[in-house]
């Protein structure tokens, strides 16, 4: 083969892996980019969820109370209508 064919080929296979390499460096940031969003997501997620269920309370729960709530009310009707007789 020529030298100078050589020389060329390897010139345009320098061209090209520093193409390639321009090419792929903003795709490789936006990818590091989108995991570090997505890491924070999931924290701020995991902190909402434990937030809600130190703050707040299920549907389940909140009816046991009512029920006792309401049972409570029923006594003290109970003791009024009572007093008044």
């Amino acid at each position: 083969m020529d030298q100078t064919f050589l020389y060329a080929l390897t010139g345009l296979s320098t061209l090209l892996a520093v193409i390639a390499a321009y090419l792929i460096k903003p795709v490789n940031e936006k990818a590091v980019r989108a995991l570090h969003k997505a890491e924070l997501a999931e924290k701020e997620l995991a902190a909402y969820k434990l937030h809600v269920a130190e703050n707040f309370v299920s549907q389940s729960q909140l009816d046991r109370h009512m029920e006792r709530f309401d049972k409570s009310l029923d006594e003290i009707k109970e003791m009024i209508a009572k007093l008044g007789n």
